[in-house]
């Protein structure tokens, strides 16, 4: 499994924001903090149609990351389908990309559909996650990404 966010490429945005959803998928089936800490760009901000919370330290990333795992956890989420369905570059540096999860279940069944906005921005030559605007009424998902 690579650890690292994908480097720059000549790939189109949808391309570099797929890799970025797999990549960060696979983090929280094995459980791997380091290879999810190593796709986001520290400060970064988070929303939910609730509340705004700012991710100021990786122990901070680490905190939500930890708090992702209990709620998955807890609902009985065993993996997730994941897609791009709007990705797009603003310039050179950021990907603004729209996406859907959706948590499979045990059962095996389906959890609720999660619409996601993230903007990726390129960093000495990786692309980080910088920001992510979630769209869910799941208060268990809602109090993981916004703790406040």
């Amino acid at each position: 499994m690579n650890t690292m966010p994908p480097r720059i490429a000549p790939q189109t945005a949808h391309a570099i924001a797929s890799d970025m959803l797999e990549v960060t998928r696979q983090a929280y089936q094995s459980r791997d903090f380091d290879a999810f800490a190593a796709c986001f760009l520290i400060p970064n901000v988070v929303q939910t149609p609730h509340a705004t919370h700012r991710i100021e330290t990786r122990e901070d990333l680490r905190a939500t990351f930890d708090r992702m795992l209990e709620n998955f956890d807890a609902l009985g989420v065993i993996d997730m389908h994941r897609r791009i369905t709007h990705a797009v570059f603003h310039d050179a540096e950021t990907i603004e990309a729209h996406f859907e999860s959706r948590h499979v279940l045990e059962g095996p069944q389906f959890g609720a559909d999660v619409r996601s906005k993230g903007f990726l921005r390129l960093v000495d030559g990786h692309w980080l996650i910088a920001e992510h605007v979630y769209i869910t009424n799941s208060a268990p998902l809602i109090r993981a990404l916004t703790p406040e």
